[in-house]
């Protein structure tokens, strides 16, 4: 049996035939291991013997046959630190994540059966998008979805708004020289909150998800947070980021990425928000909605990360009727992992096809997943002419059982048109 130290805060796990990694930094002060080549017994016993510390159990869940579990345990001084462990059975993988306790979400249907709202999903455009001529510039990705009490939940943000150009859009089966609206992309999200807020009120974002700190994600909401802090009020920054100076980017400039990084992180402690640092198997209530935590970078340690998309966060929405998945940009190894632990259990009314229907994706995700509706993070152009986002393009095969009819007749939208979707009937 090999014994293996964790950290003195927690009891030493036992293996008989695991191996442990090299302890990894989660970003604010969290730290993680993983052990694989591990049985459900072995990662049974220790969630045992930590029970047996007198941690205090805080969370406990199952998505078929993957385990999450979480407690609060109590240092000598008197510093109280969250612990979250999971276990990945087709994998033999557990995963030991520690640091000193911030947010923690609460599951409550009361919670969630409340208010008298409509709920819904917005994905509207921005003319950051239209920054260089068609299929060039980095599309990015923004959702508001409208909670039951009125508040708000937001998704990334998209690309900083630079100089406009001169661009084409697809009217009436024919594309036409067009250019972007006059109003700026963080005016435009302002409105939009404020059009579906009850007059005289201020907007409420409830919780701001971040998939990734890509800058045609999240450069809008760190110049959003900035210039509306005083007339909106964001109560939860949800994200899990791991800094690029720490964990080097290969094909990408680190330092380049830690700066957008630090863009949205300091927007969000401008506008007072609680930081809700994201782990796999968490679950939070809101009203008429309840959002699932699938994936963070914590699941994909110890590989290195060949792109930035690699860091990337995946998370299910439900709602009274629908049900919303999420993937951002996760890069084709993190979508087969899913698919791999959580199979058609992921079946969900709508996608957001992963990295913007380019590189990345999994025929079998996409097919478990099996949508009804698609929400392309793209603009017309791409989405209409792309071999890529069309799937008859070799290696992107992944998107043609999306796009082919033959396989099953589905709704699709682009970016480049405002689209909301009601989600509290099916």
């Amino acid at each position: 049996m090999n014994t293996y130290q964790i950290c003195k805060l927690l009891p030493d796990y036992e293996a008989r035939i695991g191996e442990i990694s090299q302890p990894y930094d989660c970003e604010d002060d969290y730290t993680a291991v993983s052990i694989v080549g591990t049985t459900l017994a072995e990662f049974s016993a220790y969630v045992s013997a930590i029970s047996a510390t007198g941690a205090k159990l805080y969370m406990e869940n199952e998505v078929v046959g993957n385990r999450f579990v979480t407690f609060l345990v109590t240092d000598a001084e008197g510093t109280e630190y969250t612990v979250h462990l999971t276990y990945y059975p087709i994998r033999g993988n557990a995963r030991v994540i520690w640091g000193k306790k911030g947010f923690l979400p609460v599951q409550d249907d009361a919670v969630f059966a409340s208010g008298d709202h409509r709920t819904s999903v917005l994905q509207y455009t921005r003319n950051g998008v239209w920054n260089d001529q068609p299929a060039t510039g980095a599309p990015g990705m923004a959702n508001i979805i409208t909670l039951a009490d009125g508040s708000f939940i937001l998704i990334d943000g998209g690309p900083r708004q630079r100089e406009r150009h001169y661009t084409k859009t697809f009217v009436d089966g024919e594309w036409v020289d067009a250019t972007p609206d006059e109003e700026h992309d963080c005016d435009k999200l302002y409105r939009l909150l404020c059009e579906r807020t009850p007059e005289g009120q201020k907007p409420v974002i409830t919780a701001w998800f971040i998939t990734h700190a890509h800058s045609d994600h999240v450069d809008l909401a760190g110049d959003f947070l900035r210039k509306y802090k005083d007339k909106v009020e964001v109560r939860l920054a949800a994200y899990n980021l791991p800094d690029p100076l720490k964990h080097p980017i290969k094909n990408e400039p680190s330092e380049i990425l830690h700066v957008t990084l630090q863009h949205i992180v300091k927007g969000f402690e401008i506008a007072g928000a609680t930081h809700w640092k994201l782990h796999a198997g968490q679950r939070m209530s809101f009203p008429g909605c309840e959002v699932e935590i699938l994936h963070t970078h914590e699941d994909y340690f110890p590989k290195s990360y060949a792109w930035g998309n690699h860091t990337g966060s995946a998370f299910r929405f439900k709602f009274k009727g629908k049900t919303y998945m999420v993937l951002g940009d996760c890069e084709s190894d993190i979508c087969h992992q899913m698919f791999y632990k959580y199979g058609s259990y992921l079946k969900s009314d709508i996608l957001q096809p992963t990295h913007h229907g380019a590189n990345g994706g999994s025929t079998d995700l996409n097919t478990v997943i099996d949508p009804d509706i698609c929400l392309w993070t793209v603009d017309a152009w791409r989405f209409h002419t792309d071999g890529r986002m069309l799937g008859y393009q070799r290696g992107y095969e992944y998107n043609w059982v999306l796009r082919n009819d033959e396989f099953k007749v589905r709704q699709h939208y682009h970016n480049s048109e405002d689209t909301e979707i009601f989600m509290d009937e099916k």
